[in-house]
């Protein structure tokens, strides 16, 4: 009997050893695991678990990435338990878990893969406010609460700046996009709309009244405006009675203006525009009627020449004439110039015409002028018959005058026969005008196809002289 009981208590210590041995205890049933299930969100940021059937299998885990669904997987290290949260080195890839079981579980099974993780999204940045620019137009505005992180474009254009830490600087006026960019891992988040206000323009409440002498020749200047400092385009206006309706004077955009003849007797008003830092429209009180002023032989013109000619009263827009204050130079010597002759063409066998600037009275040299550099252009041939030449030049005596520009004005032109007499009589008669004394002064009255009328201003002799002779220009205007 004791021989027995200690076999049996031998027996007993077996069975406990086998159980130790294979992790089970001693009377409890192995039970394999025979399905592995991944379940979870497949996105970058989100966890992923392991489920086995039986589902109250124990088990060790190990989780596994690959770069492709059927290739090679890689143990992911440290990720040994039930669960799993997906990272960015995981975006693109496609993940396993192999489940060992333990305790009364057996067998090790190997999930099938997952879908390819997908980034994870980012959500639109908060916290962003636009300031304007320091002036209308400027481009010091800024966006406040910006990330090195995030990325801008203005909400019109294709393609995103990156921003940088604390403020982005540099931006125009305009609406923003603002986001997160892409990194590995993440997609590009979604786009905060930010306004980049406009600068807020001040606005100008006054001018005060025009200065200056109102008088024909005379300058006038704008007001001040309200506030000081402020900036403005300019626009002079004129009206027949104080309380009329104002137009616009053409090319009257400065600050100054200086009235001309045929503003004798009207009432003026500037009109400030604020540009810049500005805004709004204000219109000066008008001045008293512009008064005469009567110029006389040798005074000083409004183009910086001198008056020669005063018809009495205004007409056909003009008054007065006024020469130029020296003849026409190019460069070095060429002080002298032909008249120029117009052909029918360009050919060896061309005839010369007359062009039909034949006017000689005061107040036709305009008209002249217009007619010869009309028909010759910039080829005025320089000789009068073709088979003696066919070359050209653009510097003849009308267009030189119709080119010419003094002061601003380009109003000029080549006087008339009689008045190239006036300038003569009233001016060079009287030592003004620093006229040449030796050789002729071109008039634009042609005489015939091959001549003009000249004058010698050392004797106040007219004649015709061939288009092709060297003589002096002086231009002259009317106002």
């Amino acid at each position: 009997m004791k021989v027995l009981h200690l076999r049996n208590v031998s027996l007993v210590l077996i069975v406990l050893l086998l159980g130790l041995v294979i992790g089970c205890p001693p009377g409890l049933e192995i039970t394999p695991i025979t399905v592995n299930t991944i379940t979870g969100t497949e996105t970058v940021g989100e966890s992923l678990t392991a489920t086995p059937t039986p589902a109250a299998a124990t088990g060790t885990y190990q989780w596994y990435n690959s770069e492709t669904e059927a290739g090679l997987y890689s143990a992911i290290i440290g990720a040994t338990s039930s669960t799993y949260n997906l990272v960015a080195a995981d975006a693109g890839k496609y993940i396993k878990v192999t489940i060992t079981g333990t305790n009364a579980y057996s067998g090790a099974v190997t999930s099938g893969a997952s879908g390819q993780i997908a980034n994870a999204s980012q959500l639109a940045p908060t916290g962003l406010t636009g300031e304007a620019p320091t002036s209308f137009g400027g481009s010091d505005g800024k966006i406040t609460g910006t990330t090195a992180a995030m990325e801008y474009k203005l909400s019109s254009d294709s393609d995103y700046t990156d921003a940088t830490a604390g403020e982005t600087t540099g931006l125009a006026a305009g609406t923003y996009d603002v986001r997160y960019a892409a990194i590995v891992g993440s997609d590009a988040g979604d786009a905060a709309s930010v306004d980049v206000p406009e600068f807020e323009r001040i606005s100008i409440t006054a001018i005060s009244a025009i200065s200056g002498t109102v008088m024909v020749g005379e300058e006038l200047t704008a007001g001040t405006l309200t506030p000081s400092g402020a900036t403005a385009d300019y626009q002079w206006t004129i009206c027949d009675t104080v309380g009329g309706s104002y137009a616009d004077i053409n090319g009257a955009t400065a600050g100054t203006y200086t009235p001309v003849v045929v503003d004798e007797g009207k009432f003026l008003k500037v009109v400030a525009t604020g540009t810049g830092n500005y805004s709004g429209t204000v219109t000066s009180a008008a001045t008293s009627a512009v008064a005469e002023k009567v110029y006389v032989a040798g005074d000083t013109g409004p183009a910086g020449g001198l008056v020669f000619y005063d018809k009495g009263s205004v007409s056909d827009g003009w008054r007065y004439l006024e020469a130029a204050s020296s003849d026409i130079v190019l460069d070095g010597p060429d002080a002298l110039h032909i008249y120029g002759y117009s052909r029918t063409d360009s050919t060896s066998s061309a005839t010369t015409l007359l062009v039909g600037a034949t006017a000689t009275a005061v107040g036709t040299g305009q008209a002249n002028t217009t007619a010869l550099v009309t028909a010759m252009g910039s080829n005025a041939y320089e000789q009068l018959f073709a088979f003696q030449s066919t070359s050209t030049t653009a510097n003849y005596a009308a267009k030189l005058c119709d080119d010419f520009v003094a002061d601003t004005f380009e109003d000029w032109f080549l006087p008339s026969k009689e008045e190239l007499d006036l300038l003569y009589d009233n001016l060079k008669s009287n030592g003004w005008g620093g006229f040449a004394t030796t050789g002729f002064y071109w008039s634009s009255s042609e005489a015939a196809s091959g001549s003009a009328s000249v004058q010698m201003f050392d004797s106040g002799n007219q004649q015709n002289n061939d288009k092709s002779s060297s003589g002096h220009v002086r231009a002259i205007r009317s106002f």
